[in-house]
């Protein structure tokens, strides 16, 4: 339905950004953001209808959102830096998303949005620049996009527009500690504004959530970019810092998409835990090949993955078929990939681990995961 809106946007003349803005409203952007599925889909489009959509997305939501969350928080933070810093201190707050850039040609849509926020602080002529908390970058960050996204009225979060659309409500932690399952009305402002957020797959991050790996650090590089970013790129010479970091990551991805609740979100996280024990099984054959003595994939985890990849099975069905085998389910599975992923730098311990053969083969198979992650 979105690529024929856009398509019918401009019949007969190449499409601009101005046309795809005028033919999709706010409301059918955000719901693509609702189905991880529906985004690769429009993966497979004509890069025209990408490109123009991804400026729709930009200009309609994400770039009024991370406007509205820089003037606050600067607005919020302004009297505590003058505070640490003196009177004459002037800051500038910046909101922005975090994009891994693909190899030549790659598709520029993203099936989530990770956002971080950073503080630029001038005093005396000279600059600080300093990481926002994800804490206090996500309350503001989320009511911004909510705003942006047609579900704010009147200056709260619309409860009988979001149970029209969603009517399966929220999930939260009671006091408890134990997750449940409340109507958007029993929930409090806070929780329905982010849950909205987490719903369209809106992260907010910094440096020490546990999605923030290493080697996807762009500022620990002195070129400003990411050894992931090099790695999706084709950079021979690029390498990870951190496998075990970057294993740890994708299970959190996996775990979170599950935690989310729903179908969509549930058979996502199917199709990256297919591709991660595809990458867990490239990197045990490299290190094989190569003579280190790395054990072959587990004969109940090699099933696990059979059934995981079965798209005719639904995500209910597939979780049931693994507990069979004795995983508790598809979260327990992919921090046992991720488990096997961090050990096999460990196989140092028995040899040397210093090949620049194996650091090149593993870069181009944890390039080609990364790439193919996003499609």
């Amino acid at each position: 339905i979105i690529e024929s809106k856009i398509r019918n946007s401009a019949p007969n003349r190449q499409i601009t950004p101005e046309d795809v803005n005028k033919a999709l409203s706010s409301d059918d952007i955000r719901k693509v953001l609702q189905d991880p599925s529906v985004t690769r889909e429009l993966k497979n489009a004509d890069p025209g209808v990408q490109k123009a959509f991804k400026e729709a997305l930009d200009n309609k939501i994400y770039k009024p959102a991370n406007t509205a969350t820089a003037k606050e928080l600067q607005e919020n933070m302004l009297k505590d830096v003058q505070k640490e810093f003196g009177p004459g201190a002037k800051i500038e707050v910046e909101i922005d998303s975090v994009r891994t850039p693909g190899n030549k040609g790659s598709s520029p849509l993203n099936a989530d949005n990770d956002v971080v926020g950073k503080v630029t602080i001038e005093v005396n002529g000279q600059k600080i620049t300093r990481e926002i908390p994800a804490k206090d970058v996500a309350p503001v960050y989320n009511k911004q996009f909510a705003e942006a996204s047609g579900m704010m009225k009147e200056g709260k979060f619309d409860v009988a527009k979001a149970k029209a659309e969603m009517p399966e409500g929220i999930s939260v932690i009671d006091t408890k500690g134990n997750k449940k399952t409340i109507p958007w009305e029993e929930a409090t402002e806070q929780q329905r504004i982010d849950a909205f957020a987490q719903k369209h797959n809106q992260e907010v991050t910094d440096a020490f959530a546990t999605e923030a790996a290493l080697d996807f650090n762009a500022t620990r590089n002195a070129d400003g970019i990411s050894n992931v970013a090099k790695l999706k790129s084709g950079d021979l010479d690029a390498a990870l810092a951190d496998p075990g970091g970057l294993a740890k990551m994708e299970a959190y991805k996996i775990n979170n998409f599950m935690n989310k609740g729903g179908i969509a979100n549930q058979t996502e996280a199917y199709e990256q835990l297919a591709k991660m024990g595809k990458l867990t099984d490239d990197l045990t054959t490299a290190y094989q090949k190569l003579g280190y003595p790395a054990k072959d994939m587990p004969v109940d985890m090699q099933r696990a993955l059979d059934i995981v990849k079965d798209r005719n099975l639904s995500p209910g069905t597939r979780a049931l078929e693994l507990q069979k085998l004795g995983f508790q389910g598809p979260e327990d599975l992919a921090n046992k990939l991720s488990g096997q992923i961090e050990g096999l730098p460990k196989l140092g311990s028995s040899g040397n681990t210093d090949n620049p053969m194996l650091s090149k083969i593993s870069s181009i198979i944890i390039g080609s995961y990364m790439n193919e992650k996003d499609k």
